[in-house]
């Protein structure tokens, strides 16, 4: 790994590092983010850097647990692996996360899940206590949650997908080679694990239409990114 990349992921790592857990706002975590992403996104990356992503190995690494009863999630993590080009899968018990990919991908695609995780939750506590629907029996406030958290992790879902279509479409050849050497050697992390992913069933829930509206439009206030002169945003998983 080349001096500059090292510096680079150092100084993204310190700016990780000012999650929630640690005592900061939601809001400051998100700026931490937007901050990196900036950096990430000036980064232009080299022949040296493909040379040396060749002889790097991808890791399996496991998310740990953290209280989410409504599932957000699993919700989030597909389009969030996507997006840090990682892949991502639940073990038998559905409790734990588990993720291949290059440790520094690995390490982000965990810190995002749990941001954005923790984001939705804040927005379903303030919905819920901000429409006075703590008082509601069960079987009425259980549309209501998940109305509100399918819409609020749509939305989130949609906006990284739009900006991983941004990124393919102005990629430079270095990044794209550096995308498929990545997502060879997941793939041969994933065969020596025997892992074998497949599209998750998509489970119907009775959800209430003015909560899922609600949640779609606090889905647009979540920060991930920003676009850096003009020209789009980078996909993370393309530096």
């Amino acid at each position: 790994m080349s001096t500059n990349r090292q510096n680079l992921l150092n100084k993204i790592r310190a700016l990780m590092a000012k999650t929630i857990d640690n005592g900061c706002t939601e809001a400051e975590a998100m700026s931490a983010l937007s901050m990196a992403q900036t950096m990430m996104d000036a980064y232009d990356v080299t022949e040296a850097d493909l040379q040396e992503a060749k002889t790097e190995s991808a890791i399996h690494d496991t998310m740990k647990d953290m209280r989410d009863p409504h599932h957000i999630r699993q919700m989030l993590t597909v389009a969030i692996s996507e997006f840090t080009g990682t892949k991502v899968w639940t073990s038998h018990n559905k409790k734990k996360l588990n993720f291949a990919g290059l440790p520094s991908d690995i390490e982000f695609a965990m810190w995002l899940t749990e941001t954005l995780t923790m984001f939705v939750q804040k927005e379903l506590k303030n919905y819920i206590w901000g429409n006075d629907y703590t008082s509601l029996p069960p079987n009425q406030k259980r549309p209501i949650i998940m109305g509100f958290v399918i819409g609020c992790t749509r939305r989130i879902n949609e906006r990284l997908r739009e900006l991983i279509k941004a990124s393919e479409a102005q990629s430079s050849g270095n990044a794209n080679a550096l995308v498929i050497i990545k997502n060879d050697l997941i793939n041969k992390k994933m065969a020596e694990l025997g892992v074998a992913l497949r599209t998750p069933r998509a489970r119907g829930s009775r959800i209430q239409g003015d909560a899922y509206g609600a949640g779609k439009a606090s889905g647009d206030k979540a920060s991930f990114g920003r676009p850096v002169g003009g020209g789009g945003v980078k996909m993370i998983g393309g530096w």
